[in-house]
């Protein structure tokens, strides 16, 4: 049997404030200082989402947190058996089911009041219409946003596999976004629930691997996996990928935007977000992005590495005469990049800079002229789900090259 370890990443020090914060008011980065000014500061000035966004940094997900500490006490295999059982099956199904199990589904199975169907599925067939566009965004802003913080990166870089893991992450990311919009309503028995779960799960393992992992420093960058870098992973899937698909010429109506957040609202439930921090409206989501992003540290090497990692797989994917073609695609990604996030936040990651991005420019006339057929011709929306839903599967079967993800932590892959 395998030996419980030492440190418990359930139980943090939330006296602690990890070095890591920085002021947000001593932010001089532009995009975020005009995402504040359209939505303006909080009654308190912020005070409260700060103090709250300093604990989160110290928290874990306790109920997936209690269920990986369990899993330890069993010998390799069995406690991950009855995971996918309680999974797939139900808690129901399972004979005593041990209590770390029954408490993570009891929480899972509870769906909240708030949670809107219809709502969820406007959601899915908003995101799946932007095709390739979607896809566009969630390297060039989601993931590659992502990187800019040198503390939320670690986990990724200590897990293994810093730059060689580039094109699969991506791949996997993508896949998980598309069994979620391939999910309507995010049913018990869905594909996108059960591996929203399954990302939860590999988070608390990872977290644990890392809080006993003597070269991790909670001091300076907090719990692995915390739950306000969990937070900011969401609002990066659903207010900035919003953001950024209306930045290229995409339309989306408020009841549009107001179910896309709420359907990442209930994926950030599900994957052990706390549900306070969850924004209930994107006005809320916008100036928690923007505390979130103002409170990050710089960017470091490891931030650059899996940048330009990142960037460089378009390039690294041509053979031959198709070459250039792949270094176009890259230096066309890069500036959507900076497009998205700014000079500032593109020259931290090392990003270059180039003629090109002010091509991104030159494609929302047609971007837009596509969305106003889509509004003005009858059937138009169904259209445009059916042809982004079709482009999106190819291209995401492409890039995964027919091996499905299995959300298992890299280091238990060796």
């Amino acid at each position: 049997m395998n030996q419980p370890q030492t440190i418990d990443p359930t139980k943090s020090t939330l006296s602690i404030t990890p070095s890591r914060w920085r002021e947000p008011k001593t932010s001089k980065d532009p995009s975020l200082n005009l995402l504040l000014k359209l939505v303006g500061k909080p009654k308190d000035g912020g005070q409260a989402i700060e103090t709250r966004l300093k604990k989160a940094l110290m928290e874990g997900d306790p109920l997936a947190d209690t269920v990986v500490l369990w899993m330890h006490t069993l010998p390799t295999g069995e406690g991950r058996k009855l995971f996918e059982q309680a999974l797939e099956s139900g808690i129901q199904s399972i004979k005593s089911p041990p209590q770390p199990l029954v408490d993570l589904f009891k929480q899972l199975d509870d769906r909240p009041t708030w949670v809107d169907d219809e709502a969820l599925t406007l959601a899915c067939k908003t995101g799946l219409r932007a095709g390739l566009g979607g896809q566009l965004v969630l390297s060039c802003m989601a993931l590659m946003g992502g990187y800019r913080s040198g503390a939320a990166v670690k986990p990724l870089v200590m897990t293994g596999a810093l730059t060689s893991m580039a094109k699969r992450r991506l791949a996997e990311t993508s896949r998980f976004v598309v069994d979620l919009y391939n999910s309507p309503t995010l049913s018990r028995n869905s594909a996108g629930f059960k591996s929203a779960v399954r990302v939860r799960l590999m988070h608390a393992l990872v977290r644990h691997r890392l809080a006993n992992n003597p070269q991790w420093k909670n001091d300076a960058w907090g719990t692995p996996i915390n739950q306000a870098d969990m937070l900011g992973t969401n609002l990066l899937f659903s207010v900035a990928s919003l953001l950024g698909l209306r930045s290229l010429g995409f339309i989306y109506n408020k009841k549009e935007s107001q179910a896309t957040i709420t359907f990442w609202r209930y994926v950030g439930y599900l994957m052990g977000v706390d549900p306070d921090l969850l924004p209930k409206t994107l006005k809320e989501g916008m100036r928690t992005a923007y505390f979130i992003g103002a409170s990050q540290g710089n960017a470091d090497n490891d931030s650059r590495e899996l940048a330009e990692a990142l960037m460089e797989i378009p390039y690294k994917e041509k053979r031959g005469s198709k070459r250039w073609l792949g270094k176009m695609e890259m230096q066309f990604r890069s500036g959507l990049s900076r497009l998205f996030m700014g000079d500032s936040s593109a020259n931290e990651l090392g990003l270059p800079n180039t003629p090109l991005k002010f091509t991104t420019l030159l494609t929302m006339p047609f971007v837009l002229t596509g969305e106003m057929v889509r509004i003005l011709l009858p059937g138009g929306n169904i259209i445009a789900e059916r042809i982004g839903r079709y482009v999106v599967h190819r291209h995401v079967e492409s890039i995964l090259g027919g091996k499905l993800p299995d959300y298992v932590p890299y280091h238990e892959k060796q």
